[in-house]
């Protein structure tokens, strides 16, 4: 199923010369950083990414393009793991396919989908399955097998599960607190669960799989030395005092390197992030970026279930047999965590519907299976039950499947646009631009950016937004200058990994330790600057594209936020997908009986533009492009803002300030910054709200 859409990507406007456009934003960040461009170049995904490509000669975007259809599916080993472990191996079909393409799954990981979410769900899983079977082989029968392992043995296997730990986090950083979450449910149980004269190493097991997983050698010193030293000594850790001296000793080393604090806040910032339950995601002076992001955008109930199991029954068939198997196996309450995360993206935002699709899936297989254990029921029937139940939670991701067409985060034009760019501009460049195209055009241009899908909290995200926002080529000027001399004051920022210089973007500490007076001056003073500037600075590229116009709103409402007041003045922008009516005589657009009076109408085509004015104050300004067919209808702010004018108007009007340099009219124009006013006599005034110089 994950290859049934791979011959609709061969299809020549889904590549750029001979390569494959991708389906995911963060998988050119990923891709970028495996060619040392970013700040991912020294992550654990992409250097094995880099590596896999330098051992293969394999194209990385073949790599990305594959690596999905290779990797998701291997979130089925554990579950498939877990159910052999528990004597039900014929359940491992349906709980295997579910814990590898339940559908919220499958989306996010489909061919050209790279991300991290390939490995997100399997090292959550691994842990768990690890946990129960390392909690289970200490437990009294029957919740258990009831073995009697040495000491050495029992902390040997936790210092594994905290490797495995440690390879979660370093793959994955943002799923520490997923982690924690289990291991703190796997402490409860197991110490309920286990034998009495195992509990004590139970919780110490637990203790070193937080310190190895930590991530410092010296933790994992410490614990490898503690497993040696039960090798040495077997008996010394099976008495009261010894264990409870072990406990005490593993306790204070937590506490010596375990930033507690630090652990409660990231998973604070987290839940505020994603579970609204702040204002803002870093700043109470700006509106959250997270909200702007679909995928973390709360969906509804009946949306969680359909990409949770496909529909309702399925749903209800999983959580009645996960009460089973919970009955049946106490330790798979270490499963509630994910279950959790999976429900819990009714508030979330639809990723984090990967993690229950698994769970639900053990409990819809496993579940039934015990469930007719308990009865006197033919051999046969066992089987047949789970060939229907195969056939049942297949068909909703085969409609799912049939239904789906290629989406690329990036068009053609773009594509080809930057790739000429790379051939344009200096090494230690940076391009300016919304957000979302930061990965894509660090990938393709080979060039820095100052934002992009990693450093894009709101106040990273402003001065581009202002940038592209601004009424007048000057002060979007002024903000990139001044932008650009700040960074070059910090320095770059160090242990990156990257090839090229990467420049911390000033405005995240500045934002949140400036008064919003402070920061209204700062803005106000753009209008005005001096030129007594003398740096070298690096070049500087400004790129501006049709899928901003569809983000408008959303653009104009950071780029003009105003910080004393705490409210944006966007302006109107509103974009029609529906069949419009227009009266050219008159200067009047119809749509759906509803009359909209023009100023102007732009009519774009593919190089062309026919411009049409007619002599009202205040009136609507429609801009049409014939071959999408969508229209977009805007006021006199929105339509005058820099977003706007640099991509459809004479780029000859927004000199000296930038030269445009790769030009794909109507989907894509790059401009140069001039470095004008290092070149300008001392005290020289430039006026931000003409086009001209004045001594």
């Amino acid at each position: 199923m994950r290859l049934w859409e791979v011959s609709d990507w061969n299809q020549p406007t889904l590549m750029v010369g001979d390569e494959i456009l991708l389906a995911k934003h963060d998988g050119y960040g990923w891709l970028a950083g495996a060619k040392r461009i970013n700040q991912h170049s020294s992550t654990p995904f992409s250097t094995c990414i880099r590596l896999l490509h330098e051992a293969t000669d394999i194209p990385l975007d073949h790599i990305a393009f594959w690596l999905p259809a290779l990797l998701a599916p291997m979130s089925a080993l554990p579950v498939c793991l877990l159910v052999l472990w528990w004597g039900i191996p014929e359940t491992g079909i349906v709980a295997g396919i579910m814990a590898g393409s339940s559908i919220g799954y499958f989306i996010r990981t489909r061919i050209a989908c790279l991300d991290t979410d390939l490995i997100s769900l399997f090292f959550p899983l691994c842990l768990v399955a690890g946990l129960i079977m390392w909690i289970e082989s200490l437990a009294p029968q029957p919740r258990g097998r009831g073995h009697t392992p040495a000491a050495s043995t029992i902390l040997f296997q936790a210092l594994l599960l905290g490797l495995l730990f440690r390879c979660y986090i370093a793959f994955y950083p943002s799923g520490e607190a997923v982690g924690l979450s289990i291991i703190a449910t796997a402490l409860m149980i197991g110490v309920i669960l286990s034998a009495p004269r195992f509990r004590l190493l139970v919780a110490g097991g637990i203790l070193v799989v937080c310190l190895v997983g930590n991530g410092a050698w010296s933790e994992t010193a410490i614990a490898a030395g503690l497993v040696i030293l039960t090798v040495l000594r077997p008996q010394l850790f099976f008495t009261r005092k010894a264990g409870i001296t072990l406990l005490f000793f593993l306790l204070t080393a937590l506490c010596w390197y375990f930033d507690f604090g630090d652990k409660a806040s990231d998973i604070y910032f987290h839940l505020s992030r994603y579970g609204r339950v702040l204002g803002s995601d870093g700043a109470a002076l700006l509106p959250p970026v997270i909200e702007t992001v679909p995928e973390a955008c709360p969906i509804s109930l009946n949306g969680a279930v359909l990409f949770l199991t496909g529909n309702w029954p399925l749903f209800i068939i999983g959580i009645a047999g996960l009460v089973i198997v919970f009955w049946k196996h106490p330790s798979a309450l270490l499963l509630l965590p994910l279950l959790a995360l999976g429900i819990g993206s009714i508030r979330l935002g639809i990723r984090f519907t990967i993690y229950g699709g698994a769970v639900l899936g053990i409990g819809i297989a496993c579940g039934t299976a015990i469930g007719l254990r308990m009865m006197p029921v033919p051999r046969w029937v066992p089987i047949t039950v789970q060939l229907g139940l195969l056939i049942a939670v297949c068909w909703p991701l085969v409609k799912t499947v049939d239904a789906l067409d290629p989406e690329p985060v990036i068009s053609k034009p773009i594509a080809s646009a930057l790739l000429e760019l790379k051939q344009k501009s200096a090494p230690d460049a940076q391009v300016w631009g919304w957000w979302d195209k930061g990965y894509e055009a660090q990938y393709y241009s080979e060039r820095m950016t100052f934002a992009d899908g990693y450093r894009n909290s709101a106040e990273a995200v402003f001065p581009p937004a202002y940038v592209l926002s601004s009424p007048s080529p000057g002060i979007a000027y002024q903000m990139i200058v001044r932008s650009l001399l700040l960074q070059q004051t910090a320095g770059p920022v160090k242990d990156q990994g990257s090839k090229i210089p990467i420049y911390p973007n000033p405005f995240q500490d500045m934002i949140q330790k400036m008064a919003p007076e402070e920061i209204y001056l700062f803005l106000h003073g753009l209008k005005w600057p001096k030129a007594a500037w003398s740096h070298d600075l690096p070049e500087q590229y400004l790129m501006l594209t049709w899928d901003d116009l569809q983000k408008a709103h959303t653009i104009l409402s950071y780029g003009t936020w105003d910080f004393v007041n705490r409210k944006p003045s966007p302006g109107c922008f509103i974009m029609i997908r529906r069949r419009t009516e227009f009266d050219m005589r008159k200067g009047v657009m119809t749509v759906k009986n509803k009359t909209y009076h023009l100023s102007s109408k732009d009519m774009i085509s593919a190089q062309k533009k026919a411009h049409f004015t007619w002599p009202r104050k205040k009136g609507w300004h429609a801009v049409l492009q014939k071959d999408d067919g969508i229209t977009f209808l805007m006021d006199d702010t929105a339509y005058h803002t820099m977003m706007v004018q640099m991509l459809l108007n004479n780029p000859k009007k927004f000199s000296p300030y930038f030269d445009l340099v790769v030009d794909r009219f109507p989907s894509v124009r790059i401009y140069r910054i001039n470095p004008i006013l290092i070149k300008l006599p001392q005290g020289t005034i430039l006026s931000a709200d003409t086009d001209y110089a004045k001594p």
